[in-house]
């Protein structure tokens, strides 16, 4: 997600694609405006190439995973992509970062993926 920030304004991105137009309170946008500074959060990408393979990543994920695809956060930088976030099973760890790796634009996968513990049944069973 990156924000575009210009005398108050903003403009939340995500991928390539702008999601919404926000403005301080009581502020009105400007006719002329035109974003002056970039700000990107930790999971943004640097580059357009590799915000189009972070979503790519993301899509194939959630397509094959479902709703567990939510929990794992996908990094791109020059081709390496690393998952992080946790999973419930060997299986969706495994899954995932095969997944990622036959999306292009992608070189090599450090999955940083954990899987969930079981919750300890307090029986002792």
């Amino acid at each position: 997600m990156a924000a575009l920030s210009h005398k108050g304004h903003v403009a939340l991105l995500a991928g390539v694609g702008l999601l919404m137009l926000a403005t301080d309170a009581g502020s009105q946008p400007a006719a002329n405006w035109t974003p002056w500074s970039v700000s990107r959060s930790a999971d943004a990408c640097g580059s357009p190439d590799e915000a189009r393979t972070r979503a790519a990543v993301q899509q194939r994920l959630a397509g094959e995973l479902g709703p567990a695809a939510s929990a794992i956060r996908v990094v791109v930088r020059g081709g390496v992509v690393t998952l992080t976030g946790m999973v419930d099973g060997e299986h969706e760890r495994d899954r995932a970062e095969k997944l990622s790796y036959v999306v292009d634009g992608v070189e090599h996968v450090e999955n940083h993926l954990r899987v969930r513990r079981p919750p300890e049944n307090p029986r002792g069973m």
